[in-house]
Order: structure tokens, then sequence, then C-alpha cells
């Protein structure tokens, strides 16, 4: 399975594919993603359309008002709806007008994260005529469409951009938080590089990755390493010492405890 950080990180909305099919048992564990996901007092108030015919794609897409014509490029669409009344006949009007749209939210980017853990693409849609996609699923009073997700094999993938808010912006600690201040925030990853014999002292390496690099006779010493992420490296003859480990991994084991003792 992928880190997950990695892969929330990586998850890119994509507005283009190849037309390949998505198979039958790739969409089952969307769904037992989605189905998964947490909801308010375990309503589960959702209902997913699995939509492959492309007359019916045709109608979600022109619901959009022309806004994503890459909908009809998608071998599959999704729609996800929220069922209003089941949360409301617990939680009465903040379940119908917030609760289940929050559950409904969660069970989204499920799908969205399992989807690129597949190696598929998806765009979390959500300009459209609620009314008219109501009308073309022939939807129940209750069920108000919330997404349109196409899914399929991305015809091209946007790197990962670094053009998130900083932390500093978004936010707010109240009390003693324990966690590392904004200035060490995680550092991008570091991939397919020749390392040998480099030293590294005294700096801030929260968070970073290093894949796939020849790191022979590396020095690590007073770094800061916490969360960090070590995959097929050459760590011969690596040296770590006086540094914070905190949560680091190297091929996916955490190795805190045996390097500190």
């Amino acid at each position: 399975m992928s880190d997950f950080l990695e892969l929330a990180v990586a998850r890119r909305s994509i507005r283009g594919f190849t037309g390949k099919d998505v198979p039958q048992e790739d969409l089952l564990k969307l769904l037992k993603a989605a189905r998964s996901a947490p909801s308010g007092g375990n309503c589960q108030p959702w209902r997913f359309y699995v939509i492959r015919d492309k007359t019916v794609q045709a109608e979600i897409a022109r619901a959009s008002g022309g806004n994503a014509p890459f909908l009809l490029t998608a071998p599959v669409l999704i729609v996800v709806c929220a069922d209003t009344a089941r949360s409301e006949s617990r939680y009465g009007k903040r379940g119908e007008t917030l609760y289940c749209i929050q559950d409904t939210a969660a069970a989204i980017q499920n799908i969205l994260l399992c989807a690129k853990d597949l190696g598929l693409g998806t765009c979390w849609c959500g300009a459209f005529d609620e009314d008219a996609v109501s009308k073309v699923l022939d939807l129940p009073k209750s069920l108000r469409p919330v997404a349109v997700i196409p899914v399929g094999v991305p015809a091209n993938e946007p790197p990962v951009s670094a053009d998130r808010r900083p932390l500093e912006e978004i936010v707010t600690y109240i009390g003693e938080s324990g966690i590392l201040s904004h200035d060490e925030e995680p550092h991008r990853k570091i991939e397919h590089v020749n390392m040998g014999g480099a030293q590294f002292r005294d700096v801030n390496l929260y968070g970073s990755t290093f894949n796939d690099a020849d790191m022979r006779n590396v020095e690590i010493s007073d770094v800061n390493l916490s969360d960090g992420r070590i995959h097929s490296c050459n760590l011969t003859n690596v040296t770590i010492c006086d540094c914070k480990l905190d949560g680091m991994t190297i091929n996916g084991k955490d190795v805190t405890g045996f390097m500190e003792n």
C-alpha cells in the first residue's frame, strides 16, 4: 500500500482520460472505500450512481452547463448523492443541511484517494445544475446530488504542485501543541540522485522523502528527520547520530526505537 501522505499529496484532479475501461473490480474497490467513510451517528447517508451509459453521461455533462466537457471522455461517472432524509430522521434540520453533506464529502474523498492508489484519475466536479441531474437520474426528493466524479485512466497527469497555502496561514494552535512550528514545514522529495559522501549537520529535514537515492557513506548528525521517509536507497555505511527520528521510516518500517537504542 502506498504511503498515505505521499498518496494524499500526489492526488490531482484529472480532466483527460485515455478511454480505456475501468475494471468492475476496481470500481467495487472505490465503492467499498466510499462506504467506509465516517458518518454522523453511522447514518451512512449516501447513494452512489455508477454510470457507464454514454447517453446518460452526455445528459449529466449537459447539466454541468458545458463547464466539464472532459466528463464525456471518462468511461465511468459516479454521481454521489446525500440522503438528506436519512440524516434528518436522527438529527433534524442540522442533519438535513449539514451532517449529510459532511458525511458525503468524506465518502467522496475516499473515492478520490482510492482511485489514485489504483492508478486511476478522478475529478471532484460540483459545478452542475442539481435539479437537472436529479431529473436525469430520476432521484427521489430526499437525494441531493453532491458531486459528479469521472473515473478513468489518466491521459496525462499534472505534476505535484507546491502551490498549497503555507501552514502558518491556515493553522492556529491553541495551547501546547507539541507540533513543529511553521518554519519546520516538510521538505519536498529528494529522488534519483547521487549523494555519496554527503554530510547533513544541524539542518531540518522534517517530513522529507528520500527515494531511489545513492546515500553511500552519507553522514547525518543533529538533524530533524521526524516523519521522514527513506525508500529504495543505497544505505551502505550511512551514519545517523543525535537526530530527531520520531515517526521516521526506512522502506516502510518505523525505525525510531531501533535507531535510538
